[in-house]
């Protein structure tokens, strides 16, 4: 049996779920959003930058920690223009 609920497939299409897949999809769903509030993407991970969080101070920190270790950039911040 068929539910209401539809999903956006490739190329924008919509496409239907049956119950079982709907089931599959919200446990998954859920399980990602568990993760990533256990698991939450942060800059300074290990605590070390001094600034607060958020400030200019923590960003160019966090700027002359990224494009100081970075072989591309090679120590040099890309420019603005």
């Amino acid at each position: 049996m068929w539910t209401e609920q539809r999903i956006r497939c490739t190329r924008g299409a919509m496409c239907m779920l049956n119950k079982t897949e709907v089931a599959i999809s919200d446990a998954k769903q859920v399980d990602n959003k568990l993760w990533w509030e256990k698991n939450p993407m942060a800059y300074d991970w290990q605590g070390t930058i001094l600034a607060q969080q958020g400030t200019r101070e923590f960003f160019e920190e966090i700027d002359r920690r990224f494009f100081g270790s970075s072989p591309f950039y090679l120590g040099q911040k890309p420019s603005n223009g």
